[in-house]
C-alpha cells in the first residue's frame, strides 16, 4: 500500500509521463505549491516509494536518471496511455473500416474506470491530463 497523498500524487505523476523522465524541478513544482526548496522531502518520498514498490530494491521500479526520475515501466503498462493509444489507433482505422476501429474502442472503454486522478484534482499537472484524456 502506498502510505502517504504525497507519495500517491508522485506515483500518479511519474506513470502519467512513463516512460519519460520528469525533472526533479517538475516533480517538486507539481507536488509542493510554494516554492521552497523541497529536494530532500522528494528523496525521502521516492526512498519510500520505492521500498513500498521495490522492496528488494532492485531499482528498475523507480530509476533515477537525469535530470530526474523515471517509472520504470513502458507507457503499455498504463491505463491511461494505453487508453490514448487504442482511441488514436481507431480513429485512423474509422475511414477504412469501422468493424476494425470498433474492437478498439470497446477495449479503450474496458479500460475507464470512474474519473481519473480524482484524489489530485487540485494538482494542475492532474487537470492537465484530465484534459488530455
Amino acid at each position: 500500500m502506498i502510505g502517504s497523498p504525497k507519495q500517491r500524487e508522485l506515483l500518479a505523476l511519474l506513470a502519467a509521463h512513463a516512460p519519460l523522465v520528469v525533472s526533479t524541478d517538475r516533480i517538486v513544482d507539481a507536488l509542493w505549491a510554494d516554492g521552497g526548496d523541497h529536494l530532500s522531502s522528494l528523496r525521502f518520498h521516492i526512498s519510500k516509494l520505492r521500498d513500498a514498490l521495490d522492496p528488494d530494491r532492485n531499482d528498475d521500479v523507480i530509476v533515477t536518471q537525469p535530470p530526474g526520475y523515471r517509472l520504470g515501466v513502458g507507457a503499455e503498462s498504463v491505463d491511461a496511455h494505453r487508453f490514448a493509444d487504442l482511441v488514436a489507433t481507431s480513429e485512423k482505422l474509422r475511414g477504412d473500416d469501422l468493424r476494425e476501429a470498433l474492437p478498439l474502442l470497446e477495449e479503450a472503454l474496458g479500460l475507464w474506470r470512474g474519473a481519473p486522478y480524482t484524489e489530485f484534482e487540485y494538482a494542475e499537472w492532474a487537470r492537465q491530463e484530465v484534459t488530455a484524456l
